[in-house]
């Protein structure tokens, strides 16, 4: 009756406080039982593996000692599993192209380059998964604790050998493959020449690139990838990427992509090292590129468009004296008067009939582009003898009709006496920014039947002359 009473006493006691402690009085809150010795330990119930599946219906978390595996076990939602490192292994099914991330090129030890596969767990249990390929391992391990689809990372390591593309396979009890590319070692370029080389296409302003290319030369002395981009400008940016197969000198086409922003010129720096740059133009509605690179404005000055032939009237422009800005003189219509001007900007629209309109003369109006005359649009000036020169050459131009047949599209518009009188649709004559110092007379262009270029009988003329002003891009 005695032990009786002190067991109820006991259960009592421990209902109360949810907990029970064994060899110490305070057991830890979170514990439901706790047992406390330095001499003695826990002995769970010792049962054969025959005896163990004898249990029905095992709860989860039941523990035994194995006493066939010498192994303490416990039961889990998929099965007993064990501590000893003996559990069967998953049996699933491989799904290997879940995601793949990092890159690898060869020679270069990989890093941060994995594989992630998909298992299909019909037995938990542990897995150890690995393949090789191509001096690169990728590799798991670890276990399955429930059933389903649990994706497992494999991590790579090593070095590449070869570039390609490599696959790697998983074999056991269940198997699959995957393939991974190695990019080509990079190679290794001595300098790049950005000049001297081709491009084709012209940009222009608010017009998506297409068909923009610059061609580069490298000096290659180690096969192997490359990949060039240059800086963004004016909303453009030229790239190009692949492999050098050979050594010595070899070109690359980079292409631009975007829309250009604003017309000039503007400069793209190569990302390598070494480096080099190179100038292209944007254009808009108003202006071309001629064949010496530069930026003319597509119509002489007083016109609206390009002429649509050698004798469009309508779009030949004003005839300027040289020297004077855009002030009513340079109109056909414009009336005349004898009385030089003293100052550089006259004060009336009057065509002066002198040789040289200016008394004294000032050699500086149009020179250069913030000139104090200078009668182009913002950001041009009138071009020189030698700007002239290159263009005709370069555009291969011999006389007036091949001169109209250029990107310029120049016109026959003649040219006014200094009297004021005008003799046009037989020749056309422009106006350089080159002057004879200490003289009346300037540099003009001419084009004739047989002639383009510098008159070599007359190459000057009286700056009182009118002609015409085709602009060229500072």
């Amino acid at each position: 009756m005695k032990n009786f009473t002190l067991a109820v006493a006991l259960l009592i006691t421990f209902s109360v406080q949810s907990q029970i402690g064994m060899g110490t009085p305070n057991p830890d809150p979170s514990a439901v039982l706790e047992l406390a010795s330095t001499q003695k330990g826990f002995l769970p119930p010792r049962l054969t593996t025959l005896e163990r599946d004898a249990i029905v219906h095992p709860p989860v978390g039941l523990t035994i000692f194995n006493t066939i595996k010498n192994c303490l076990e416990w039961y889990n939602i998929s099965g007993w599993y064990n501590a000893c490192g003996d559990n069967p292994p998953a049996v699933a099914n491989y799904t290997c192209d879940t995601l793949e991330t990092g890159t690898m090129t060869e020679g270069i030890p990989v890093s941060g380059v994995s594989q992630t596969i998909t298992a299909a767990v019909s037995f938990p249990g542990s897995y150890d998964i690995s393949t090789t390929n191509n001096g690169v391992t990728f590799s798991a391990k670890g276990y399955f604790t429930s059933k389903g689809n649990h994706d497992v990372i494999l991590h790579a390591k090593g070095t590449p050998i070869a570039d390609g593309f490599h696959t790697f396979t998983i074999s056991g009890t269940a198997t699959c493959s995957f393939g991974r590319s190695v990019n080509l070692s990079p190679a290794t370029v001595s300098s790049y020449n950005c000049n001297n080389t081709t491009n084709s296409g012209t940009m222009v302003v608010g017009t998506a690139v297409i068909g923009i290319t610059q061609t580069i030369t490298a000096t290659v002395t180690k096969i192997g990838a490359y990949s060039i981009t240059t800086n963004t400008v004016n909303g453009v940016t030229f790239s190009a990427s692949g492999t050098f197969s050979a050594t010595g000198s070899q070109d690359v086409i980079l292409t631009a992509t975007g829309t250009p922003i604003a017309m000039g010129f503007h400069n793209f720096t190569l990302n390598t090292t070494p480096g080099c740059s190179f100038d292209r133009p944007t254009i808009d509605a108003n202006t071309v590129v001629g064949k010496a690179g530069k930026i003319w404005m597509a119509y002489n000055l007083g016109a609206t468009a390009p002429a649509t032939s050698v004798l469009d009237s309508a779009q030949y422009g004003d005839l300027y004296q040289w020297g004077r800005s855009a002030d009513g003189h340079e109109k056909l219509s414009s009336p005349l008067t004898s009385t030089t001007s003293n100052i550089d900007t006259p004060i009336h629209n009057k065509f002066i009939t002198a040789a040289n309109w200016r008394s004294p003369a000032n050699d500086n109006l149009w020179q250069p582009v913030s000139g104090t005359n200078n009668p182009c649009p913002a950001g041009f000036r009138v071009p020189t003898v030698q700007e002239w020169n290159d263009e005709i050459s370069k555009s291969n131009i011999k006389e007036k009709i091949s001169a109209y047949n250029s990107v310029l599209k120049l016109t026959i518009g003649g040219y006014r006496f200094t009297n004021g009188g005008y003799a046009g649709g037989t020749e056309g004559y422009y106006w350089t920014s080159d002057y004879i110092t200490n003289s009346s007379e300037s540099k003009y262009i001419v084009f004739s039947h047989n002639l383009a270029g510098v008159n070599p009988n007359n190459p000057n003329n009286d700056r009182g002359h009118g002609m015409s002003v085709r602009c060229i891009k500072e």
